[in-house]
């Protein structure tokens, strides 16, 4: 093979790299983080003082999962009254896998979730809820097995 063949070969080369890269960026699909990002993110003032109300509880609030489900524990408020909210499974890797449930306290301040409603894999728990007018919120790592 003399230079002109090695050099065409190159030109080649370098021309299908080049037409696989634009093909994988055309077809790869980005996620964000949330659909309406931007509005969330004007809100974000309100989080930051939901968790540090969060924070100043006298317990944290407690996740626990045994073989068949998932255990959120709240911490009892000094104004405790009509508690509501949500609990987000976010997923990063997949946002097929989010979840999310409202919150329903059973008598003790504990909700359960069952596993069968979950993918195993590491979730961010994003857990944010009203008792009576103050707001709380808390985030903590998860991975279900």
């Amino acid at each position: 093979m003399n230079w002109g063949y090695k050099l065409l070969f190159s030109f080649l080369v370098f021309g299908a790299g080049m037409f696989f890269l634009v093909y994988r960026t055309m077809t790869t699909e980005f996620e964000l983080v949330e659909k309406n990002y931007y509005q969330s993110e004007l809100k974000y003032q309100d989080l930051i003082d939901a968790s540090k109300r969060t924070a100043a509880l006298n317990q944290p609030v407690v996740f626990s999962q045994n073989e068949q489900e998932v255990i959120i524990t709240l911490p009892t408020t000094p104004n405790s009254g009509k508690v509501t909210g949500n609990i987000l499974f976010y997923c990063a890797y997949n946002g097929k896998n989010d979840r999310r449930f409202p919150l329903s306290l059973g008598s003790v301040n504990k909700q359960s979730i069952q596993k069968d409603k979950l993918t195993q894999g590491k979730y961010t728990v994003k857990l944010n809820w009203k008792d009576n007018f103050e707001t709380f919120y808390t985030e903590q790592p998860l991975t279900i097995y």
